[in-house]
């Protein structure tokens, strides 16, 4: 039965096909309208969804309406068909497909041109449908097009002939940027209509005139008889030219209760675009703050050439015009990054509007790529900066396994996160880049300064005086890192020392997990020779000689100036850059150590210890806590040391501990070692430049700081080294291991 029921179907079909008369009605469905379409008005850069309407601009002197064109978007990352071209219900609107395409790829554009028949009075309107399809689904777009007859019109003379409407709230007359010299615009009122014209006044609105423009014969009015005109001038200060300003030239007159507001605008050195990428149609920034004034595009990691699409969107009220703007790439750069346009040399963007690039990306194996390319408008001597970076090694984000919770970088400080004072940056916000949005904000009395080229030539933050600091704090269900078996975390630092005399630690980084102090912690210590009792750091320390400065990391299972935690035999040189980890690992079984301290590695080593190999697990007695802890040093090749570095280093080797032969019961063991649980798979905040105190102050600069919520191996350590180096120059350190300095 089924199949005799298919055949009588088919042939159905068939005879329908065939022009053959049948009693059935066969339609084809049409869906109801989705997101998939946008139209746009060019004229004012206006977007419309189904639904809407669009008031058209009206201009013209006699007959028809100037022909507008309608931009058609496709808001979809597939393809989009037009069924046809768009129809109207009213046949006093005429539309103009001729150049039209009908087939639309993810994202892309084409328009339609539209004009109606004037009338001197009254609004006419027409409801306009465009039949799609998208995914083998057609689809309906309706919107309602109205006709408003604009009596009079403002036009732009240029070069004394030719004149540029300046639409009524649509598109500004942009004066451009003119730093030296002041600039004057010619403007006409035109009378469109049938009979005489009153214009009772034109004037400047209140922005205009605080902008820093004016009419030099000062306010305008009389009569224009049909198809005549009047003009007048328009001036922009220098004196306001420095920033980007705009308001509005009012016209009223006798045709209508409401004024004719043409759009001006002018200054400003930065031409107003931003470089954006569509995302579900949606047009989302994809320049991101570099180097406190730039915008750059970051195409991270590649190991091949890679092509993105973005778009340039124009954010200003006046309009972009493609062909007088020029891309300059510093030489040398074209091999690297290349700019490739997707629109016409003589396309113009309304306000609003996009135009469409793409920038290729050559990667360099092993090294970083950075450019500049100036996006410069001769029409309105504007210029925009783009920076374009790039890797050829992974970077922190690129470890298979991932696990990055956060990634600090002063190098993404724009302008939004600092504040003037006096002469300096003071930074509020350090950003995170990691993805989770944890930034540092700052912390205390005062923030740390911007540093342009803190270490080696890239921004740092400054901790300089006391009271500086910055912290990332979390509360309720937001955690840095919770409750995971191991974590690692570096920081970019240079030390300066500062004039603190005072025996405390320089705190560079310090954490908690809500309650005890946690990993990653990394400070410094001052030791100083007292030569009443010899102890170094004892006592007041003014006036008293730098004996040597030293790393120390603790957390609260550990602590003391005599403590295994600090480098006893190292001391650090000011001005010297450091790129220091530590790794946390609790599945590290007995009685291997379960933190381990890296400095300066890079991608052939994890890095020289310091400090070494220490061991936060309660085994029963004090005295065992503290013998693992102690001294043993990497080399940078996996190989263990169970003494120092140094001329004496075989008839006076360091043996693995300090504590190595004392008591159970010796005094050092009192206050050293928390026997309870440990919590360093959780970390709630992170203090920068100082405690959660703030009487820890560190002097210095800090670049980055990244934390993983896991344990890394130490090829990913390498990996993350690597690029640390490759970036900031890091230097592998030598000799940690040495006598401790000659009494002065």
């Amino acid at each position: 039965m089924k199949k005799i029921l298919c055949t009588a179907i088919t042939a159905l079909f068939l005879y329908t096909a065939c022009n053959v008369s049948t009693n059935l009605d066969i339609q084809e469905t049409v869906f109801a309208p989705d997101q998939s379409i946008m139209l746009s008005q060019e004229a004012t850069g206006r977007g419309f969804k189904t639904g809407s309407k669009i008031n058209l601009l009206g201009i013209g002197v006699s007959g028809y309406s100037d022909w507008e064109t309608i931009n058609i978007e496709n808001l979809e990352d597939k393809n989009l068909i037009l069924q046809g071209p768009p129809e109207v219900t009213n046949r006093f609107f005429q539309i103009d497909a001729s150049g039209t395409k009908v087939s639309l790829g993810p994202y892309e554009r084409t328009s339609f041109k539209v004009r109606y028949n004037l009338a001197d009075t009254g609004d006419i309107n027409t409801d306009l449908s465009l039949i799609y399809s998208v995914g083998g689904r057609k689809r309906n777009f309706k919107l309602n097009l109205v006709g408003n007859f604009s009596n009079i019109q403002l036009t732009e003379v240029k070069e004394g002939e030719i004149e540029t409407v300046i639409a009524d709230s649509g598109a500004a007359a942009d004066f451009g940027y003119s730093p030296y010299d002041d600039v004057t615009k010619t403007f006409k009122i035109k009378n469109n209509s049938n009979s005489r014209v009153e214009i009772q006044n034109t004037v400047l609105d209140a922005d205009a005139a605080a902008a820093g423009f004016f009419m030099p014969n000062g306010a305008l009015s009389g009569f224009i008889n049909p198809g005549e005109s009047l003009e007048f001038n328009v001036t922009f200060r220098k004196q306001g030219m420095s920033e980007y300003k705009q308001g509005f030239i009012e016209i009223t007159h006798s045709l209508s209760s409401q004024p004719y507001k043409a759009a001006i605008c002018g200054g400003g050195s930065t031409i107003p675009l931003t470089i954006v990428r569509k995302e579900h149609g949606e047009d989302i920034p994809a320049a991101v703050p570099y180097k406190l004034t730039k915008n750059c595009v970051d195409f991270e990691y590649k190991e091949e050439v890679s092509q993105r699409d973005f778009a340039i969107k124009n954010t200003g009220i006046g309009i972009l015009y493609f062909d007088s703007v020029k891309y300059e790439i510093p030489i040398g750069s074209e091999s690297v990054f290349s700019i490739i346009n997707r629109y016409e040399n003589n396309e113009k963007i309304y306000p609003g509007g996009t135009a469409g690039i793409s920038i290729k990306f050559t990667p360099q194996a092993g090294m970083w790529s950075e450019t500049d390319i100036v996006i410069k408008d001769e029409k309105t001597n504007r210029t925009y900066t783009l920076s374009l970076t790039g890797s050829g090694f992974k970077q922190p984000s690129d470890l298979v396994d991932g696990g990055l919770a956060l990634w600090l970088r002063a190098d993404r400080i724009g302008t939004e996160h600092v504040k003037k004072v006096s002469a300096a940056n003071r930074v509020l916000t350090m950003p995170d880049v990691s993805g989770k949005n944890l930034h540092a904000y700052k912390y205390g009395e005062d923030s740390p300064t911007y540093n342009a080229a803190g270490i080696n030539g890239l921004p740092a933050l400054t901790f300089s005086v006391e009271k500086e600091g910055m912290a990332v704090t979390t509360k309720n269900d937001t955690w840095i890192v919770k409750d995971a078996k191991g974590t690692t975390s570096f920081i970019v630092f240079k030390v300066s020392g500062g004039d603190d005399t005072r025996l405390r630690n320089q705190f560079a980084i310090t954490s908690s997990n809500g309650d005890t102090r946690v990993f990653p912690h990394i400070s410094t210590y001052s030791l100083y020779f007292d030569p009443i009792d010899g102890l170094y750091g004892n006592g007041k320390t003014e006036g008293k000689p730098l004996a040597y400065r030293k790393f120390n990391i603790e957390n609260s299972f550990f602590s003391g100036p005599r403590s295994p935690a600090y480098s006893r035999q190292y001391s650090i040189p000011d001005g010297g850059i450091f790129a220091a980890a530590i790794r946390y690992d609790s599945l590290i079984q007995a009685p291997y150590e379960n933190v381990h301290f890296f400095l300066n590695g890079d991608g052939a080593r994890t890095g020289r210890t310091p400090i070494g190999f220490i061991d936060t697990r309660n085994t029963g007695d004090v005295s065992s806590n503290v013998r693992s802890y102690g001294y043993p040093v990497g080399d940078g090749e996996g190989n263990r040391r169970t003494h120092h570095i140094g001329p004496n280093e075989n008839t006076n080797p360091c043996k693995k501990d300090y504590a190595w032969s004392l008591s159970a019961g010796h005094p050092y063991f009192s206050n050293r070692v928390n026997v309870q649980k440990p919590y360093n798979g959780t970390i709630r905040n992170i203090f920068m430049g100082n405690n959660a105190a703030g009487d820890g102050p560190f002097y210095g600069e800090i670049a980055e700081v990244i934390v993983f919520e896991r344990a890394l191996t130490d090829d990913e350590i390498k990996t993350v080294n690597n690029y640390i180096a490759v970036r900031y120059n890091t230097q592998p350190v030598n000799d940690l291991y040495t006598e401790n300095p000659a009494l002065p």
